[in-house]
């Protein structure tokens, strides 16, 4: 099995076989983007898990950015 792909760090730390090729290539890909459906976007539900995507993307931002 041999193959190449962008992998979050938070992902890939938990996998020690795996190894890091060109790290400073692939910097640019740091933004995550959360979308919802501009007609469901509204709705409390959907608000509720976006506020806690966002939030849970802030507290483990140091460990996003690998």
């Amino acid at each position: 099995g041999l193959g190449i792909c962008a992998l979050s760090c938070l992902v890939g730390a938990d996998y020690p076989d795996l190894v890091r090729v060109a790290p400073q290539k692939l910097s640019s890909l740091s933004d995550l983007w959360l979308l919802a459906h501009p007609d469901l976007v509204e709705l409390p539900s959907v608000r509720a898990v976006i506020g806690f995507v966002t939030d849970c993307a802030r507290e483990d931002r140091v460990r996003l950015r690998g």
